[in-house]
């Protein structure tokens, strides 16, 4: 893997858009009121929580296939294979969408907390992704795919732990906590 690769291609097509989605979430923050729910961080200690079981999410279902050519399981390792059963890739969308989910109860204010969640496991899962395209020698095609699944995994994952937001709100899973 070339790590020059690496931190160009993390910067350009992942830093820059985070740091587009982050004024969403910093935009929430401002407009929510005083935090009232079990959750103790920062939407910024929620979404560095979330960055780390993105990545994994991605390392674990994708660095290896059930589809491989003679029909046997290809192991992990890079390249990583492109071709997966879509039980596979369902797996791994339920696990994002967990992940997004609960790391989102962590956060003090309920729908900024829930939306920087899902930034740091969509730019987890992207960065896992770019080790990936930066281990090829043509990475244009790639590199597409990781923009893309930053813009379009953040919006989607957004819109999960929004909807689980509005129902924690809707069925006052809140606490009495006193800072």
């Amino acid at each position: 893997m070339n790590i020059g690769s690496f931190l160009l291609t993390s910067v350009l097509l992942i830093g820059i858009p985070v740091a587009l989605w982050s004024i969403l979430v910093k935009l929430v923050a401002s407009l929510e009121s005083s935090p009232k729910f079990a959750g103790r961080r920062t939407e910024w200690q929620v979404a560095l929580i979330a960055l780390p079981l993105g990545f994994l999410s991605c390392a674990a279902w994708l660095s290896w296939t059930a589809a491989g050519k003679d029909g046997r399981a290809v192991g992990p390792g890079l390249p990583a294979p492109n071709t997966f059963p879509s039980w596979q890739i369902a797996a791994c969308g339920i696990t994002l969408v967990v992940v997004a989910c609960g790391v989102s109860l962590l956060g003090r204010r309920l729908f900024a907390g829930s939306l920087a969640s899902a930034l740091g496991t969509s730019a987890g899962f992207a960065l896992a992704m770019n080790v990936d395209v930066a281990s090829m020698k043509e990475p244009s095609q790639a590199g597409v795919g990781v923009l893309i699944s930053i813009l379009f995994l953040t919006a989607g994952l957004m819109a999960a732990t929004a909807i689980a937001a509005v129902c924690r709100a809707f069925f006052g899973l809140r606490t009495s906590r006193r800072d």
